[in-house]
């Protein structure tokens, strides 16, 4: 019985050290993105950090840290024992109106055209390019004279 719980014991403490999601060590953040980004951990507080393209930091923090932009620039990041910063890719559009009204277009998670929150007007029967950061956008529209009703169904999209 003694030797079963030295065993036992042995185990644990070997999957404890050999496991670096329990312990907090060095975890490198890479900035590969064309932007500066400014970014906070989430469940470490409010510090902000700030990298510009082709910088890195070292923290002393766990596996896989949720990183919170600031500065909501077009990258996401990848992360395990390392953390990498890229830029989203770019998908470009050309959008119809077929309606007679202006209708403004927007994305839901803000990543229409290059700054956060940015917004097409498209003038009733024209077309426009646009450039969005998301494989499958979530569109928005409404009308220039009425913000409350949906214009989504005169729009067609081309993707180029």
């Amino acid at each position: 019985m003694k030797e079963f719980l030295s065993l036992a014991m042995a185990v644990c403490v070997l999957l404890c050290f050999s496991c670096s999601n329990l312990f907090e060590h060095d975890v490198e953040i890479t900035n590969n993105s064309s932007y500066d980004v400014s970014f906070q951990l989430e469940r470490y507080g409010d510090t902000v950090y700030t990298l510009a393209s082709g910088e890195s930091v070292t923290l002393e923090i766990y596996n896989n840290p949720t990183l919170v932009f600031q500065n909501h620039p077009r990258v996401t990041y990848s992360s395990n024992t390392s953390v990498k910063i890229y830029d989203l890719t770019a998908y470009e559009y050309t959008v119809t109106n077929n309606s007679s009204a202006t209708v403004i277009l927007s994305e839901e998670n803000g990543l229409l055209g290059d700054v956060y929150g940015d917004t097409e007007t498209i003038a009733g029967g024209e077309s426009v390019s646009v450039t969005v950061y998301a494989k499958s956008p979530s569109w928005q529209a409404c009308y220039e004279n009425d913000t409350t009703a949906d214009a989504l169904d005169w729009l067609i999209f081309s993707n180029l």
